[in-house]
């Protein structure tokens, strides 16, 4: 046998007893934390009334127990022989290998947890339009008092539909609100305009704009023909100067609303 068909077969080994071993260790994790979480429910009583899941508790720990001494057998001593038990002995994987694996796998859990827990919608409403048109810190400036950003909705699709709702403390109901549809939004902005007992137009704003009161709002619309937004502001909270200046924000800002393309 050749030195570099040797060098070749003990790397091959070695790969794989780096797979098995993170393998068997995560496993071994993954079956403790499940039953650990088990004890938790059964303490807090989340199975009162139902028949508590002793078995698989008890099942739990044992796989952990045995993939764990399996997995720290493999990484450190050798393949484990499932037919016969013995252990082929060899040098321990190395600590750089075993820790890059287990870096790779704890990721790749990550990624996959953070998606039923809603991380990704999180991280895309940080950027998202209904925050950069007008700012919370903005709002807040002109309100004289901390405002901070509250419930945002926004659509499954390609394009920015969202609303955003801006909250201050002890007021059960949003102090200002913005919406932004980078879509048809011509039906939106005539439904918002209806509820208006005011308006007045607004010049040098998109393609058409206009600013208005109704419901104790000031209401200040605009479109980018065939997209727009629009954005509400408590008349208890924001004044006529206050409103000006969202206006000339909004100016400046226009040109962030992408029009859908027909």
């Amino acid at each position: 046998m050749s030195d570099d068909y040797e060098a070749k077969l003990l790397r091959a080994v070695m790969i794989r007893r780096l797979v098995m071993g993170v393998g068997a260790l995560t496993f071994a994790a993954a079956s403790a934390m499940f039953s650990c979480f088990a004890v938790y429910l059964l303490f807090t009583g989340a199975f009162r009334g139902a028949r508590a899941p002793l078995r698989l508790i008890i099942i739990g720990f044992v796989l952990a127990c045995l993939f764990g001494i399996a997995g720290v057998v493999t990484l450190r001593r050798g393949e484990i022989d499932l037919d016969s038990g013995k252990i082929h002995e060899g040098a321990p994987v190395p600590v750089k290998l075993v820790a890059g694996a287990t870096a790779l796998v704890s990721l790749g859990i990550a990624l996959v947890a953070a998606w039923p827990l809603g991380v990704y919608g999180w991280l895309g409403g940080r950027f998202s339009k209904c925050r950069e048109l007008v700012t919370v810190e903005e709002l807040s400036a002109l309100a004289g008092r901390p405002l901070e950003a509250g419930d945002l909705s926004e659509a499954d699709s390609d394009l920015e539909v969202c609303t955003l709702r801006i909250m201050a403390e002890g007021d059960p109901l949003p102090v200002a609100a913005i919406s932004v549809h980078e879509d048809h939004f011509r039906g939106g902005y005539d439904f918002n305009r209806r509820r208006l007992s005011e308006e007045e137009p607004v010049e040098g704003l998109g393609t058409e704009a206009l600013r208005g009161r109704g419901g104790g709002y000031h209401h200040v619309g605009f479109m980018v023909e065939p997209s727009g937004a629009w954005v509400q502001l408590a008349e208890e909270t924001f004044d006529e100067a206050d409103v000006r200046a969202v206006i000339e924000r909004l100016r400046e800002r226009a040109s962030m609303i992408e029009p859908y393309e027909r």
